[in-house]
């Protein structure tokens, strides 16, 4: 049953005496209601402006962004507008956002009635009366995070809360209207207001952020009605918060993520510069040294065999022919003897054979003469190179690769048997070195801090990246070493 019905039923009952009397009471009893719809109208103002200061607390850096105001702002509105018009405007009363739908006008209908409380940032309800139109309340709440903006809030069609006129009886019957009229009035005015002043109770914490306690629904009257859209616009509004919440704790979580991934490429990059330095300063150590030892048998074993030669010359120059024909005999084998060592060294800087027949007659000479001196049973075997030649850089840095690694198999392994297979597979050159020695744990010698032990590694890592390849260890303590190598072929390599 409506309230107004309830009314012109009670006033039935007094059996319409005392009109004037009851006029008043209802006079009376409106202004009363209107006061508490006003504050219940401003609390409701004032929720919305206060949510709104919040959706803008969340995204400050977008609050300057006209399209997302009116998009993100529109639809919370839109959630909350119920039986309201609701308006997100400047102070000249522009439109920023709206909660209806469909062409929305550039300025505020209302800006006229609410610029003087716009222009001095004052909360308040002016009434407003358009034509023909009844009267209705407009309230305007300004933000607090931006002077300059303000929320306007219109119920689509204001109720008046309003008693029929009653005409005069006798004087008696006036006496016992009066009690009765009173009386049903007491109770029409508690009915009335008890609801209302709750409302009005609830809609202030609203506007202190209380969302958690329900709205009780009292009857099926338009009280009961505003307290069921106010409840359901609680709901709404806090599964809003809710949502705002998780989602800028879901923010800071990949903000948090990639600041310590960001972090961690820094710090792969850092020791990578400090691999690449170490790495180099290895590589000139292994120069000098390397320039030293040549020095060193320059000096010692083909220096010595010169001096010799000299010495065994002047020797002849006093000896008969028949020691003479001795003396040259041995001075051709220590010739011979120091050529071999001029060639030895020669072909340790540089095969002749990588230049002039190519990486696969390098490395299996290499592998040969491997096998020779290192006593490890060294097998070389290949595939898809029948008279290929490659890049020159790409030889060069294979056969390094291949290199330093018997190296460190004859070095660190104890390796019995190791095999180097070359080979080029669709339009990739794959070199893969193998032994049966006794492994290693790659990742703890590539985490070590004993830079020693893990530039070797990166120095073949090195080479393979610079001609765009990939080097991968697989080894296990007790089960061998293997290490693959993949390089994509180029241009007319291989052809």
């Amino acid at each position: 049953m409506g309230l107004q019905n309830k009314i012109f039923i009670y006033a039935g009952v007094s059996l319409l005496a005392l009109m004037s009397l009851l006029t008043w009471i209802s006079l009376q009893t409106n202004s009363q209601s209107s006061e508490i719809v006003r504050r219940e109208r401003l609390a409701f103002a004032e929720n919305i402006a206060f949510s709104i200061d919040g959706i803008i607390r969340q995204q400050p850096d977008k609050a300057s962004d006209i399209t997302y105001v009116n998009d993100v702002i529109s639809t919370y509105l839109q959630l909350q507008a119920s039986s309201y018009n609701i308006e997100l405007v400047t102070t000249n009363g522009l439109i920023l956002a709206a909660s209806y739908t469909g062409t929305t006008p550039n300025y505020s209908s209302h800006r006229e009635s609410i610029r003087l409380l716009a222009q001095q940032r004052i909360t308040g309800i002016v009434e407003e009366q358009k034509g023909s139109q009844d009267k209705h309340l407009v309230t305007f709440v300004p933000l607090t995070t931006h002077p300059d903006w303000g929320v306007i809030i219109e119920k689509t069609q204001d109720e008046d809360i309003v008693l029929p006129w009653m005409g005069g009886r006798p004087l008696l019957v006036t006496g016992l209207v009066i009690l009765l009229a009173g009386g049903l009035m007491w109770m029409v005015t508690r009915q009335i207001v008890t609801p209302l002043k709750r409302l009005a109770a609830t809609a202030q914490r609203f506007g202190t952020g209380d969302l958690d306690a329900p709205i009780p629904v009292t009857g099926r009257d338009e009280i009961g009605e505003l307290a069921g859209n106010l409840d359901t616009m609680r709901l709404q509004l806090k599964h809003s918060l809710d949502e705002i919440v998780e989602l800028n704790r879901e923010l800071e979580q990949r903000v948090k993520q990639r600041t310590h991934e960001l972090e961690e490429l820094e710090r792969q990059l850092r020791e990578q510069n400090k691999e690449k330095g170490d790495l180099l300063g290895k590589i000139i150590t292994t120069q000098e040294e390397e320039r030293k030892r040549i020095a060193r048998e320059l000096h010692d074993e083909v220096g010595q065999s010169i001096t010799s030669l000299m010495i065994g010359f002047k020797v002849l120059e006093t000896q008969d022919p028949e020691k003479m024909s001795q003396g040259i005999d041995q001075l051709k084998k220590l010739s011979a003897q120091t050529l071999e060592d001029v060639r030895h060294l020669a072909l340790e800087l540089r095969p002749s054979s990588l230049d002039d027949l190519g990486l696969i007659a390098a490395l299996r000479q290499y592998t040969r003469e491997y096998k020779e001196k290192t006593g490890v049973n060294a097998e070389f075997q290949t595939s898809g190179f029948e008279g290929k030649r490659l890049q020159p850089e790409v030889e060069i840095a294979l056969y390094r690769i291949v290199q330093e690694a018997l190296t460190n198999v004859a070095r660190h392994a104890e390796a019995k048997k190791v095999s180097v297979l070359m080979g080029i597979r669709n339009s990739s050159i794959v070199a893969i070195v193998e032994d049966d020695g006794k492994g290693f744990d790659v990742q703890d010698v590539i985490s070590s801090k004993n830079r020693e032990r893990r530039l070797g590694l990166y120095g073949m890592q090195e080479r393979a990246s610079l001609i765009g390849g990939v080097l991968t260890i697989e080894a296990n303590p007790g089960k061998g070493t293997t290490i693959f190598v993949e390089v994509p072929l180029k241009g007319d390599e291989g052809k």
